[in-house]
């Protein structure tokens, strides 16, 4: 019994293209061991500088930190300083504005006193 030379063809053309296909597929999976290992190696990077920001951000946010507190604890200071002296001119307003006032009331008084005396006309005498 002897094989049509149809089947030998047909075999010898799906050897010869599965061969071709299978090289194809060797040089396609060599081609992306490349890019991914390339990929790989980009990523380490990136990852090494994510972590230098990541540490410069953690530097810039303790000094923030501490500035912050520096200014919270100055302006505190500040504050009481303020509150001292407001405190001092608040009681010399309390103790010496009611004597004040009456100096002023006074004042005011005799202004207009002394202005009318002036806007009066001088009697004659006879």
């Amino acid at each position: 019994m002897t094989v049509p030379t149809w089947v030998t063809t047909s075999v010898g053309i799906y050897a010869l293209l599965g061969s071709i296909f299978m090289l194809v597929g060797i040089v396609v999976a060599g081609v992306t061991i490349r890019l991914l290992l390339d990929v790989r190696t980009e990523l380490q990077g990136l990852s090494r500088r994510v972590e230098v920001l990541t540490n410069r951000v953690d530097t810039i946010t303790k000094e923030v930190q501490l500035v912050t507190q520096e200014v919270g604890v100055r302006a505190t200071g500040i504050l009481r300083l303020v509150d001292d002296a407001a405190g001092g001119a608040i009681g010399a307003v309390q103790r010496f504005g009611p004597a004040l006032l009456v100096v002023g009331a006074l004042a005011r008084v005799i202004l207009a006193a002394r202005g009318k005396k002036s806007q009066v006309p001088a009697l004659k005498s006879h």
